[in-house]
């Protein structure tokens, strides 16, 4: 999949609905109403949980990172591993029939290391 390179217009009104939500929640609860507070902040998450359904199917590392900057979490690091294992057989003979059989056997592991940073 490749990877959006900008939020798509829907994404962005549901993250602006849920700011908007939070400063609401905020504005009632330095007037004391913490009823007020709580569903408006609950409104917020509920518009970040169908922002970051919304972004997954496209782009699951972009979603993975609204979650986390929603968390409070400075970045996300993805680690891929990759294996390749290669059996060779090196075959003993004797007057032209096969008996036995030296095997190697070579493992390549490598890593790739995404990490994204959130300011």
């Amino acid at each position: 999949m490749a990877e959006l390179q900008s939020l798509p217009a829907s994404v962005t009104q549901l993250l602006d609905g849920a700011r908007n939500a939070i400063a609401r929640s905020d504005q009632a609860l330095a007037y004391g109403d913490g009823y007020t507070a709580r569903n408006e902040a609950q409104y917020s998450m509920a518009l970040i949980v169908e922002a970051v359904k919304c972004l997954a199917p496209h782009d699951p590392m972009g979603a993975l990172a609204l979650i986390g900057a929603h968390l409070g979490h400075q970045g996300i690091e993805l680690e891929e591993m990759f294996e390749d294992e290669q059996i060779t057989y090196q075959w003993k003979e004797l007057f032209g029939v096969k008996y036995a059989a030296d095997v190697t056997r070579v493992v390549n592991r490598r890593s790739n290391r995404k990490r994204m940073g959130f300011y």
